[in-house]
């Protein structure tokens, strides 16, 4: 008991820390780092540690590791994220590419403005709702489960041409495994770059699209 409190406090304390210290970042326009090293402080109060050998390399590579426990999830996500980016972004870079000149044999990774764990973005979305949101941490199996039971094909094959549902649930599961193994961990320049303007914020796209949710 004792040493559940003491790991309890601990968490409190990080937590009372690093939301303050996220702010500020935030108001230099800076870039974040808390939220991870919040995530990577409550593993380690939690009794996890991390062994490193060798040199780690900081670009240009993919960690994978197995789900291990509930625990490991803290460590990935303190070391992972997404930069959400809008349609619109999209498409404005499509067709700068397309219609611009000096976009040959260049590769670009479109992304938002921010890098988010899927935690994250749903806090914000349960922000700017004004309900609550409960983000459960399930496998891929179960995944698959829920999305069999909502009548949704597993592969594209089995799509019904017109039909109600326009993408397979392995488009879905395959799409968090990315997520999680570190495929979209990157924030980048590139939609500025390309339309000579800022990416829309995820807020900013959640803003405009909070009328049409569901109430």
């Amino acid at each position: 008991m004792i040493r559940f409190i003491a790991r309890t406090l601990a968490i409190v304390g990080a937590l009372l820390f690093a939301v303050p210290a996220h702010y500020l970042w935030t108001l230099a326009g800076r870039r974040s780092p808390w939220p991870r090293r919040f995530l990577g402080l409550v593993a380690h109060f939690s009794g996890m540690r991390v062994a490193v050998r060798g040199t780690p390399l900081r670009s240009h590579v993919l960690f994978a590791a197995n789900h291990a426990s509930w625990l490991d999830i803290m460590l990935i996500a303190g070391a992972s994220g997404a930069a959400f980016v809008s349609r619109d972004d999209c498409v404005a870079c499509a067709v700068g590419v397309l219609a611009g000149e000096g976009h040959e044999n260049h590769a670009y990774d479109i992304t938002g403005p921010e890098l988010f764990t899927i935690s994250e973005a749903l806090a914000m979305a349960s922000e700017i709702a004004g309900k609550p949101i409960v983000v459960e941490r399930v496998n891929d199996e179960a995944m698959y489960a829920h999305f069999d039971s909502l009548g949704i094909p597993r592969h594209a094959s089995d799509d019904v041409p017109d039909g109600p549902i326009p993408w397979c649930s392995s488009d879905m599961v395959t799409f968090g495994q990315s997520i999680r193994e570190g495929y979209f961990d990157k924030c980048t320049d590139h939609v500025e770059r390309i339309t000579g303007r800022k990416p829309k914020t995820l807020r900013e796209v959640m803003v405009a699209f909070q009328p049409s949710w569901p109430k």
